[in-house]
């Protein structure tokens, strides 16, 4: 049976989860950026 969360339980996973998007999301950028600059400079 699945035990019911508690509140401060589902923060924490919201929290956590909104965490590994936001650093997903910047390294998406960051290879985006980089293969610009490779693109560019030919580097």
């Amino acid at each position: 049976m699945a035990k019911t969360e508690t509140n401060d339980e589902i923060m924490a996973l919201n929290a956590i989860m909104n965490n590994i998007v936001e650093l997903c999301v910047e390294s998406e950028k960051g290879i985006t950026e980089k293969m610009l600059q490779i693109a560019m400079n030919g580097v």
